[in-house]
């Protein structure tokens, strides 16, 4: 079972070509490892998953495996388009004996709840390792009713969600019915604090990738009982996610590299990297953010 806490949605690191860089993404991984990150959620939507192949999501894999030699835990998503593709990626991730799965509903075209249930019954079926389903309800996914989420929990593989989407009550409502058998990860960075007030046991998402340290100082300050402390930290979150939303993707990839690793880009059709006006915004505004956190 994997560990609860401070997951990143790991980045996937292209050259300006558009390949994939193993040596950028070991680079990253062993950065995060050295900041104590709880665990990696590789080959999500931060990562770009759907414009990966299943190899180059398998060799992935095996590379943060390798990297990281059991220090923390690792999820990887396995949502395609086709099931029988992320009924391999299951297949790999249980013969890496990864940490966990996880998986977006099926994305396209729209499915109807009966297919969507047969869908995750299909990609855990054999499986040994427990999987998060995947609510998101900024996405281009469809979300998951009431109704559908508690047919999933026939499916004993399934432990609980990553729930990006702000409507608290709906999240606490579908723990209690479960009867506090399922868990839930607080898919959207800016409600990191106030997920768990609300009983999330952590955090999967995107800034993790480059300020790691603020989501470990929030939960830490939030198990002593310093709310106060918690919720400056959070705001410095907020401030993050605002930039991630104007500047998109490659905003990650500009600040990993201010952090000191390479420079890697999006691809296609993501846009690759951002403007020069962009980057000197972003680095107004990142020095800002880091004389703030205490960081270097």
């Amino acid at each position: 079972m994997f560990k609860h806490g401070v997951y990143a949605a790991l980045m996937t690191p292209f050259d300006a070509q558009g390949e994939v860089r193993e040596d950028w993404l070991r680079e990253h991984v062993e950065w995060l490892v050295g900041k104590r990150i709880d665990g990696l959620y590789i080959c999500g939507n931060t990562g770009q998953a759907m414009a990966l192949s299943v190899e180059e999501r398998t060799r992935i894999a095996e590379a943060v495996k390798d990297q990281v030699k059991g220090r923390v835990s690792v999820i990887t998503h396995v949502g395609a388009i086709a099931t029988r593709d992320a009924k391999r990626l299951v297949a790999h991730a249980n013969e890496l004996q990864l940490d966990g799965i996880s998986s977006l509903p099926p994305v396209y075209p729209r499915f109807s709840d009966d297919e969507v249930v047969q869908y995750y019954r299909d990609i855990n079926a054999g499986s040994r390792l427990p999987c998060l389903a995947y609510h998101w309800a900024a996405g281009n996914a469809p979300t998951l009713s009431m109704s559908t989420m508690l047919r999933l929990l026939e499916i004993e593989q399934i432990v609980g969600l990553k729930y990006t989407a702000p409507d608290f009550f709906w999240m606490q409502d579908l723990l209690r019915r479960t009867e506090s058998t399922w868990i839930a990860f607080s898919g959207a960075d800016e409600l990191f604090l106030p997920g768990l007030t609300m009983g999330t046991v952590g955090s999967i998402g995107s800034t993790q990738n480059i300020f790691p340290e603020l989501f470990l100082e929030i939960h830490s300050l939030f198990k002593a009982g310093n709310w106060a402390g918690a919720m400056q930290k959070q705001r410095l979150v907020t401030r993050i996610v605002a930039l991630l939303l104007e500047h998109r993707t490659a905003f990650l990839h500009t600040v990993k590299h201010r952090r000191g690793m390479e420079q890697s880009y999006c691809r296609a059709p993501v846009k690759a990297a951002l403007s020069k006006d962009a980057e000197a915004a972003v680095d107004r505004e990142l020095a800002e953010i880091m004389h703030a956190a205490g960081l270097k």
